[in-house]
């Protein structure tokens, strides 16, 4: 999955709990937000000097639900349930678990949560389901 399929994909669940992503998509949004939140503060600093930024919390406020869902997805992929998302709430051990799981590979066949997010793409271009 490339970069703008990974995008399209994200917005397109935007608020989709359900169902599988894959590693790919995860890291891709994860850049884009990132990016995104970069240039919403470098265009909150120009514009307001010593103010906190509204273009940087509309951005945020826009991201959050997809990033919310898309990690859940990511946790269904390694065939963990969803509740695992309030290791966020634990400081910097619960995201520290949260980044190690988004690394892992996903299930290559079918689990408890869906197909494989990737199994569409690899039939279609004849690789094998992960890379």
């Amino acid at each position: 999955m490339n970069f703008w399929e990974a995008l399209n994909s994200a917005f397109k669940n935007y608020a989709t709990f359900k169902g599988r992503a894959s590693r790919s998509e995860f890291w891709y949004f994860c850049l884009f937000s990132v990016l995104i939140s970069l240039i919403a503060q470098q265009i909150d600093s120009t514009l307001n000097k010593n103010e906190s930024g509204a273009i940087s919390g509309i951005v945020t406020l826009i991201l959050l639900v997809p990033g919310i869902a898309l990690q859940v997805r990511r946790l269904h992929d390694i065939g963990k349930t969803g509740w695992w998302f309030f290791l966020n709430f634990i400081p910097l051990l619960g995201q520290i678990v949260l980044i190690v799981f988004s690394c892992f590979r996903g299930h290559a066949d079918t689990n408890r949560y869906g197909d494989n997010p990737l199994a569409e793409m690899a039939s279609d271009t004849g690789l094998p389901n992960q890379p």
